[in-house]
């Protein structure tokens, strides 16, 4: 009697473990299930239905104590803000992905999490967040023998130094990272630092002429000089550029780089002013980005193409481009695209001499780039270009209190291009002023 009722007992928690199991299993099937969904959704750039899928995988993920899939989700939700450039909710997923993946002694996502606040940092101008998110995700990723990750984390380290204004630091980053995705046949990896390598030109060619101040006196010489450094920074951009290009339409799936370094390399010629050329590259790129539903990538085509009429003095037709691009952003809700084209837009009007309405243009780019994006670079690029309009206008102590604003800042984040742009106007605007006050 007493062995049957044993038995008897046996078989019930048998079948309670197998119904715990496939409630369990079940469970488990509904979170991957919503998390595919979720997934479907962000390929559909539909990011809202995508956050709304990925919240009910959290709440069923909380449910079945699956501490995995809860941090998967949290940085996933986290990835969409990021995309979105909503960086604070990006980091506050971030953040909650992070402590859940300590919690499982997890370093592997750990460093991964890491690497990612560092990028919210950096894209928002937070220069020494980003580089202490960094270089906890190298630590991890080094200590764990993780050559893939360490050669991300590097690239980004790279391009850390470039926004900080330390070209060399950035180009010895890029290098290692290079080396490092040569060496494990990441092709696709090598493209990518490839791609960033080229950039560093591109911007030390940019921040030459976007900064460059008139000097009462010219050096032949060194006029000669800048003019040859120019065609090197050109010429070495656009090798790199194509050789990323080369290995990018080689490689299956990666359209869209390929469109975006096309893209780059028009921008990078509007910057020397062969502005046909590289109006044929951005309208490549556009047809591209047309055909592969990449709306944000037209749109900064559009603003592209319309810098190339900027640049030739057919203000109408750019006038005409950057309110196509700006409706575009604003469509896409992308503020940091919105910000950059009223930028642009305040710099026509000025050079229209319409100083009020570009005025405007820019306090619209500079309410963006403080209050929605809180980008101290940015924002002091637009104080600087204020200020110009300003001088322009006949308002010098406008001008020189808006030069200051943006020196400060410049001076914070190291910008020594920018810095030295401003102290030299101060010093001109300041010493037009006193010869005026000696001529009254």
């Amino acid at each position: 009697m007493r062995n049957r009722a044993v038995a008897a007992v046996l078989v019930i928690l048998l079948i309670l473990a197998a119904a715990l199991y496939l409630v369990s299993r079940t469970r488990q099937f509904q979170i991957a299930a919503t998390i595919e969904s979720a997934e479907e959704a962000v390929a559909e750039r539909r990011p809202e239905v995508a956050l709304d899928r990925y919240g009910e995988a959290l709440v069923l993920a909380k449910e079945a104590g699956d501490l995995a899939s809860q941090y998967l989700v949290l940085f996933r939700m986290g990835a969409i803000h990021h995309r979105g450039e909503r960086y604070p909710e990006a980091r506050d997923y971030y953040l909650r992905s992070l402590e859940l993946a300590r919690d499982a002694l997890d370093t592997g996502f750990e460093a991964r999490v890491l690497h990612e606040i560092g990028s919210t940092h950096m894209a928002a101008g937070h220069y020494d967040e980003a580089d202490a998110y960094y270089q906890q995700a190298l630590h991890i990723r080094s200590s764990m023998g993780d050559r893939s990750g360490v050669a991300a984390t590097l690239h980004e380290i790279g391009s850390l130094r470039m926004r900080q204004d330390l070209p060399q630091q950035a180009i010895e980053a890029y290098e290692e990272a290079l080396s490092l995705r040569a060496e494990i046949g990441d092709d696709v990896g090598r493209a990518d630092t490839l791609w960033a390598l080229g950039a560093i030109y591109h911007e030390e060619l940019r921040e030459q002429v976007q900064f460059r101040v008139p000097t009462l006196e010219i050096d032949p010489a060194e006029e000669a000089a800048d003019a040859a450094r120019r065609r090197a920074y050109r010429d070495r951009a656009l090798e790199y550029y194509d050789r990323a290009l080369s290995i990018f339409s080689r490689a299956q799936g990666h359209e869209e780089k390929r469109a975006a370094v096309r893209g780059e390399k028009g921008a990078l010629l509007l910057i020397v002013r062969e502005t046909q050329e590289a109006r044929e590259a951005l309208e490549e790129s556009m047809a591209l980005r047309e055909r592969l539903g990449d709306d944000k990538g037209v749109a900064w085509c559009t603003h592209t193409i319309a810098s190339t009429y900027h640049v030739d003095g057919d203000y109408d037709e750019a006038l005409e481009w950057y309110r196509d691009a700006l409706a575009k952003w604003r469509d896409l809700d992308a503020p940091s695209g919105a910000a950059s084209t009223l930028h642009e837009m305040g710099s026509v009007y000025q050079l229209m001499e319409q100083w009020d309405t570009a005025i405007e243009h820019y306090e619209e780019a500079l309410e963006i780039r403080q209050r929605r994006l809180d980008d101290p670079h940015a924002a002091a690029v637009t104080h600087y270009e204020m200020a110009q309009t300003y001088r322009l206008a006949g308002r010098p102590e406008l001008a020189t209190q808006n030069y200051r604003l943006a020196l400060e800042v410049a001076v914070d984040l190291h910008d020594v291009h920018l810095a030295e742009a401003c102290r030299r106007w101060i010093g001109i605007v300041e010493m037009g002023s006193e010869e005026s006050a000696e001529a009254g």
